[in-house]
């Protein structure tokens, strides 16, 4: 993968290694944050109770990429291939992926996924696995 390409004014790049095909796009960061945590307990609502989401299921529809955490300052990248043959494009994903994810106790339980390439992602689902109490 080649990155940082500048468009001349005739609106082309000029490529550093051959290619057949070839994918192009402008980088943009692309954040998705959930809303605060809400599970029902015992005694009543989580909200401003202490929080952690221990484990992440996304659910894509034909996605590729992408970074997950607890915020914005804290994120692992998804691991994205699978068993394609090396040298080969990573293939478009549909479906769950799990992720645990880092990080302690807070108030609110927020989780965070950036796309920092030019990827297509369709998140479809977000369901964490949550912790009260801390």
């Amino acid at each position: 993968m080649v990155n940082d390409l500048l468009v001349n004014n005739s609106g082309e790049i000029t490529l550093t290694v051959a290619a057949s095909r070839v994918h192009a796009g402008l980088r943009y960061l692309a954040d998705l944050e959930t809303l605060d945590i809400e599970i029902g307990l015992n005694t009543g609502t989580a909200q401003g109770t202490l929080s952690k989401v221990s484990l992440l299921q996304l659910r894509f529809l034909n996605s590729r990429g992408g970074w997950i955490g607890p915020d914005s300052e804290h994120l692992d990248e998804i691991t994205q291939r699978t068993d394609e043959p090396l040298g080969s494009p990573v293939e478009l994903q549909s479906g769950f992926y799990e992720q645990p994810i880092t990080g302690g106790y807070s108030k609110g339980g927020r989780v965070f996924f950036r796309q920092v390439d030019p990827l297509p992602v369709t998140i479809l689902a977000v369901v964490p696995r949550v912790s009260v109490g801390g």
